[in-house]
């Protein structure tokens, strides 16, 4: 009786991938930090180095010196959001955060002591005090990349972001890890194996999302979770050569991928 299932259940191991139920796509949560009215000090100043943290989930992020941060490849559904800083009152908020979106959540923070924060969520393009496009006017005048303006991602709204990025020299798109996917340079492609690919650092409203290491199995984040229709700038800088100083790191030896959400108006 045994012999006889041992073929069935070689069967079920060696099923092919499409047969799998499709996985949801991650989420993604981001947002701003500033301080609320405190001992004289201005109201609305962005807060650095504040940690945010996502209930049940290992990863957590700290804001930059623009009180900004994001979080990717978040699982799904309402999650508690913890919101701490020295000599600040520590907030949680619940977020619902959707499946292949953005969530964001703008926080003004209370010194310790004061009145409870306040923690808003808006939905990604909708979110009050969303970072300005100051850095990115001022490195497209400089030159140096590749740069689409509102204007001109307003062409590409109700399309995906790959098909703007895709005509760019010197970038490729491609589809790895079972369906991310990524923007990453021809330099060293030798075939359509992931790990052949050269991934692009990705910055988001300034933050620093991914960061490509060639001795990990990291992938960037999936292109497909941003819509054109939210964003309000676009940098692309193929290769590390090209990337501004102010963006250089380790890890942008490929390039360089800056998105901005759209300001709302």
């Amino acid at each position: 009786m045994v012999g006889r299932m041992r073929p069935l259940l070689l069967l079920a191991l060696t099923l092919p991938p499409a047969v799998a139920a499709a996985q949801p796509q991650p989420a993604v949560l981001a947002g701003v930090v500033t301080r609320d009215v405190a001992d004289g000090q201005p109201t609305g100043a962005p807060l650095r180095g504040v940690t945010v943290a996502v209930s049940g989930v290992p990863r957590r992020a700290a804001t930059d010196a623009g009180g900004r941060f994001v979080i990717g490849g978040l699982p799904i559904g309402t999650r508690d959001v913890v919101v701490q800083a020295a000599g600040f009152a520590p907030v949680t908020i619940q977020a619902e955060l959707a499946a292949g979106d953005t969530t964001w959540i703008d926080f003004a923070l209370v010194p310790t002591g004061a009145a409870a924060a306040r923690g808003t969520v808006a939905a990604a393009g909708e979110a009050a005090g969303a970072p300005g496009l100051v850095e990115f006017d001022r490195r497209r005048k400089g030159g140096g990349g590749v740069y689409f303006t509102r204007a001109q991602i307003q062409r590409f709204v109700g399309r995906r972001l790959t098909e703007m990025l895709r005509p760019i020299p010197g970038v490729t798109i491609a589809t790895v890890g079972g369906g991310t996917t990524v923007i990453a340079s021809r330099r060293g492609l030798t075939s359509e194996r992931s790990n052949t690919l050269c991934y692009f650092q990705v910055i988001v409203s300034g933050v620093r999302v991914y960061s490509y290491d060639p001795l990990t199995n990291e992938l960037p984040p999936d292109l497909e979770l941003f819509d054109p229709a939210n964003l309000g700038g676009v940098e692309v800088y193929a290769g590390g050569a090209r990337t501004p100083p102010e963006l250089n790191s380790t890890g942008a030896g490929c390039g360089t991928l800056v998105l901005w959400p759209q300001t709302p108006q």
